[in-house]
Formats: structure tokens, C-alpha cells, sequence
């Protein structure tokens, strides 16, 4: 996706990251003015009934969940075969890009206290 690109009514900023079932971009929602994450499913993926299903199934869990350790899902966005989720965007450091950039593993604290915020969130998910 180029900078120029549109989704819906979003306009795309720049790439945050991508993986093997799609990406995710900052953009603009041009209708608020609110900054916003969207995850894409790969359009290859988009014809695998088992990728969809799965893609769907994220949509509805997070439509349920309300709370401030889970990104919020504002909306998804079907384009055609193209699937989009809509959501908070929360700035940070992946877990990963933390660990590399330290070459140590996190103190036990600090460990603790992350496993902690994500349990929290995941209260809601039982």
C-alpha cells in the first residue's frame, strides 16, 4: 500500500508491521480526523474460507471486549474480497523489539508487571 491509498474512508500513513496473514498501517479517518490502526488480511488469504473465518471470528471477539489493555475495534471494512479491521491505535514497543534492543531478558519485575496488564485484559476473554 502507498501512502496515497485509500480504505473506505481512511487514508493510509505508513506501514506499522506485517506477518504471514496480512499487515497493519496507521491512517487517517478522514470523516474525525482520528488516527487509527488498520489490520488487513493478505488478499491471497482472503479466498481461504479458514483464513476468513478466523479473521471474522477476531472482529467479534473484539467487538465484545471493552477494556483498556485490549485495543478497541472501531469497525471492520469489507472492500470488495478485501477485509479490514479498524481499530485503536496504541503506540509502543513490540515485546520483541524491546528484548533485542536490551540483549538481556527483562527483570523479574518487570516481567511480572506486563504478564499482569495482559492477564487483566484476558479476564474479560473467559
Amino acid at each position: 500500500m502507498t501512502d496515497d491509498q485509500m480504505i473506505g474512508h481512511y487514508r493510509i500513513v505508513e506501514l506499522l508491521g506485517s506477518g504471514a496473514m496480512g499487515a497493519v498501517h496507521v491512517a487517517i479517518d478522514t470523516y474525525i480526523d482520528r488516527t487509527v490502526a488498520i489490520k488487513s488480511l493478505r488478499p491471497e488469504l482472503t479466498r481461504d474460507p479458514d483464513f476468513v473465518s478466523r479473521f471474522r471470528g477476531e472482529a467479534k471477539s473484539l467487538a465484545l471486549l471493552n477494556h483498556p489493555n485490549i485495543a478497541t475495534l472501531y469497525s471492520p471494512v469489507i472492500d470488495g474480497a478485501d477485509m479490514h479491521l479498524v481499530m485503536e491505535l496504541v503506540r509502543g514497543k513490540a515485546l520483541d523489539d524491546v528484548l533485542r534492543e536490551r540483549g538481556r531478558p527483562l527483570a523479574v519485575r518487570e516481567a511480572l508487571a506486563i504478564v499482569a496488564q495482559a492477564a487483566d485484559g484476558l479476564v474479560l476473554c473467559a
